[in-house]
């Protein structure tokens, strides 16, 4: 009997060993969309200092800590980090496309990951500079963190029965909250502030 079940459990184990390329992409609030900002940032570069594969994004995982389901990025997660700083920038009205902006906002990803074990957890972290384009002067520099948890609604929603879906919309959640934390700075806006007053 013993052997069955431990049979039926690799077999388990076996189908629903797969990887999934999720998308990852940046929606803004509502309110946020109707922002009206000065359009003075231009995107710079993006970092991915994770120390691990560039498209790799966590997995759910089995009763022995093994991965049934792996999630990985369509794009690079660096790629994925200054794409979501685009979007939300020209959501606020702040983008400045092309290379004459007066600041330029680059970031280096120091975390990014999704889990689920039980429950399903997802980590945020990125160190983002603000740099005056003109005399080369970085005017802000700060770090933003975002660790999100939740508990699966069924008892069920766990190893092979747990859904790549939801692990994905968490992931995506810090995704968003992480960029707003950085955007919404008041560090952020005060460095802002002071670069556009009249001399």
């Amino acid at each position: 009997m013993n052997i069955r079940i431990l049979l039926l459990a690799g077999v388990f184990a076996i189908a629903g060993c797969s990887t999934t390329a999720v998308p990852l992409g940046y929606q803004p609030a509502p309110g946020v969309s109707l922002q009206q900002g000065q359009a003075i940032v231009q995107v710079g570069k993006f970092v991915d200092a994770r120390k691990v594969d560039p498209y790799h994004l966590g997995a759910i995982r089995g009763g022995l800590g093994n991965a049934l389901k792996t999630l990985v990025a369509q794009a690079p997660v660096a790629d994925v980090f200054r794409d979501g700083f685009s979007q939300a920038l020209a959501a606020r009205g702040m983008l400045r496309n092309g290379s004459d902006g007066p600041y330029v906002l680059a970031a280096t990803v120091l975390k990014f990951d999704c889990n689920q074990f039980v429950r399903r957890e997802a980590h945020a972290e990125i160190l983002v500079t603000l740099t005056e384009t003109g005399s080369g002067r970085t005017v802000m520099t700060d770090t933003f963190r975002t660790d999100l948890v939740r508990n699966p609604n069924d008892l069920f929603d766990a190893g092979v029965f747990a859904s790549t879906e939801d692990l994905r919309l968490l992931a995506m959640e810090a995704l968003h909250d992480v960029i707003d934390a950085a955007l919404d700075s008041p560090k952020l806006k005060l460095a802002l502030a002071d670069g556009t007053k009249p001399s």
